[in-house]
């Protein structure tokens, strides 16, 4: 069956050209001349996964649509087109972004037909449209998520990340997800908030960093432990117990403290900045790797870079996404990793999904790469089986 995508363009030509190309990847088009039409279909059939959304039209231009998306908590891949100069395209896509909307790319026109192909054909256009509808909506209440938490049905999935230079494993992102008995596998925007608002995240990420350390205490490849990265809440940097308490846990598992990276995110670090430095600092203190995780999405990046003893710089997917076709998140991405250089920190870039995004890190001097192109985040078996897999077959890496 014919996935279809919608395309918003108030040029008629322009548009039908689009529903031929489209049509052509093996897609149903469904062409709207009109922002509001469009809204108002997305509101009846929110079941879409993909629109093609032009920013200039009369009556309601893109940006309005995109807000009206933003209100109708749209989950949908978002592939922005328009005439205009690159910085009003980033601003879109940045609004996007701040809105929880899902921009895969952001074309200029004259739309070339292989350009488009490989937006759609990408892996993250893939897992959009192959992800399961489930009421991920739904807002679960506070004893639904304290009753998960408690019988375990949470689940980790875990994402390899590889050293550029020389395709060397250096360890795994924890991911958390939730399998919900009714609402089938829940991902984590849908339900993390919801623990922060009903204030049991500290039970959470007690939780993730239990599971952690249970299944990857024993993981080694070549002799090497292998290192894990785990998402810390805003909410839980308010804890002053946390340094003492992790790293009991960490010690009950004889492990090496460095061997976990706590990913930060830049928003975290501007609440509570005295609580927070705190707690980071007496953390490093005790051995645990800190990263800044979406790094230059913030407003204060070279503040905390400077305030904070990060060990580790992660640069933001929206980046590393469009830096082949795009001049100035190409010089972005390079100077994330030059400043990172100069301050002694390893660089990770997140969302590679491509070859010639890897050569281009390469060619930059990225320490640390992420994303599609290695593995999709798996369950803990199938990470099991991945990592045999890496030990006797290293041709399947990337190359």
């Amino acid at each position: 069956m014919e996935q279809p995508l919608a395309i918003v363009d108030d040029e008629s030509e322009l548009g039908h050209l689009l529903c031929e190309m489209v049509s052509r990847e093996g897609f149903l088009p469904l062409y709207f001349k009109h922002g509001g039409a469009f809204v108002e279909y997305y509101r009846n059939n929110p079941e879409l996964k993909l629109v093609i959304l032009d920013l200039i039209m009369p009556e309601k231009d893109g940006i309005e649509v995109l807000r009206s998306l933003a209100e109708l908590n749209a989950d949908l891949g978002i592939i922005l087109v328009s005439g205009c100069d690159d910085s009003i395209l980033h601003a879109a896509h940045r609004l996007a972004r701040e809105s929880s909307l899902n921009v895969l790319s952001s074309l200029h026109k004259p739309i070339r037909a292989a350009e488009l192909r490989q937006v759609l054909s990408s892996p993250t256009a893939r897992e959009i449209m192959n992800k399961e509808v489930s009421d991920a909506s739904a807002d679960f209440s506070r004893r639904e998520l304290f009753q998960a938490i408690h019988d375990n049905e949470l689940i980790l999935h875990y994402q390899p990340k590889l050293e550029i230079s020389n395709r060397k494993l250096v360890g795994f992102e924890a991911l958390v997800r939730w399998q919900h008995p009714s609402a089938g596998l829940v991902p984590p925007d849908h339900f993390i908030p919801l623990a922060e608002r009903y204030d049991i995240i500290d039970q959470l990420t007690d939780w993730v960093l239990r599971q952690v350390l249970l299944q990857l205490t024993g993981c080694q490849v070549d002799g090497r432990r292998l290192c894990v990265a785990i998402n810390l809440s805003v909410k839980t940097l308010t804890d002053l117990s946390l340094p003492e308490s992790l790293s009991q846990l960490v010690r009950d598992r004889f492990l090496d403290p460095s061997c976990i990276v706590l990913e930060i995110t830049e928003s975290a670090l501007m609440e509570r900045v005295t609580t927070v430095l705190d707690i980071l600092t007496r953390l490093r203190m005790k051995g645990f790797s800190l990263s800044i995780d979406d790094f230059g999405t913030g407003y204060s990046s070279l503040v905390q870079l400077h305030r904070i003893p990060f060990t580790e710089l992660k640069i933001d997917r929206s980046f590393i996404g469009v830096m082949k076709d795009d001049v100035e998140a190409r010089a972005i991405v390079e100077s994330c990793i030059l400043l990172g250089k100069k301050m002694g920190m390893r660089i990770v870039a997140e969302g590679v999904e491509d070859q010639v995004t890897w050569e281009m890190l390469e060619q930059m001097g990225c320490d640390v790469a992420q994303g599609f192109l290695i593995a999709r985040p798996m369950p803990y078996e199938q990470m099991m089986e991945w990592l045999q897999r890496y030990a006797n077959e290293p041709g399947f890496l990337p190359s």
